[in-house]
């Protein structure tokens, strides 16, 4: 499993919340046989179908929104691709580091030792397959002096891959009189 960016924006004083979900790759079909709103797998990520043509011997699977600067894929309309399937979640852990100003990072792979480390409070969907991260605006208002950008990584741990990583990316806090 390759881990997905997502750059977060918070403001403070305002509510934050994002849904994630963790998809593994079903038994091959053929192109012709997608439908809309149907995950696949295009490299090595889950896709979501807008629209499928099939014209002829070829299938043209067009993904996203169908605009025109989101991928699209034509192939032999018997050629095979890998739906998208949900997986559920049975643990998880998402953070964020906050680096200490004059503290040197010695361990690239570990900035927490140079910092304070700020976990994220989640929650799990009944069917577990819907991760939901979240921060109300009292807590959000916590972080008004901590404007600024930082790293930061979810990890989940389900029955087909144990501990992954599967979102990383930039953490901004913007400074907001969202009250």
């Amino acid at each position: 499993m390759r881990a997905g960016t997502l750059d977060v924006y918070i403001e403070t004083g305002a509510l934050w919340a994002r849904d994630l979900q963790v998809y593994a790759p079903d038994t091959p079909v053929p192109a012709s046989t997608v439908v809309p709103d149907q995950r696949v797998f295009l490299d090595g990520r889950p896709q979501l179908v807008h629209n499928v043509v099939t014209t002829g011997a070829k299938t043209t699977i067009t993904f996203g929104q169908g605009l025109w600067y989101e991928p699209q894929l034509t192939v032999p309309y018997d050629a095979l691709v890998a739906p998208a399937v949900p997986v559920p979640i049975l643990d998880a852990a998402a953070a964020w580091t906050y680096l200490l100003p004059g503290v040197p990072v010695v361990n690239p792979l570990d900035p927490a030792e140079a910092g304070v480390k700020y976990n994220v409070p989640w929650s799990l969907s009944t069917d577990q397959l819907t991760l939901t991260l979240g921060y109300t605006a009292d807590e959000t208002q916590a972080f008004r002096d901590l404007a600024g950008a930082y790293s930061w990584d979810c990890f989940v741990q389900t029955s087909t891959w144990d501990w992954q990583r599967v979102v990383e990316g930039t953490w901004t806090i913007i400074r907001s009189d969202a009250r």
